[in-house]
């Protein structure tokens, strides 16, 4: 599982999803950043989630747990 946020040196977050998932699909991504305008962006949307951060974790919490369930389901 990658949690990777947009706004990064040298290449955006959405670069380097687009590269990663290029090269491993099953990958889950979480996209977790503090600007919802980038939820509008066509690239954003192959992420497993969107979350805007924020000082209260359960939210991003519940979203790995649920991935991490999802994941494992896949693999049995």
């Amino acid at each position: 599982m990658i949690i990777m946020v947009i706004r990064m040196p040298k290449m955006g977050g959405i670069e380097a999803m687009r590269r990663v998932l290029c090269k491993h699909k099953d990958i889950p991504i979480i996209i977790h950043t503090a600007y919802s305008h980038y939820k509008e962006k066509f690239m954003s949307w192959a992420a497993d989630s969107y979350i805007v951060k924020s000082s209260d974790l359960t939210e991003l919490k519940k979203t790995i747990n649920d991935l991490l369930t999802k994941k494992k389901s896949f693999a049995i």
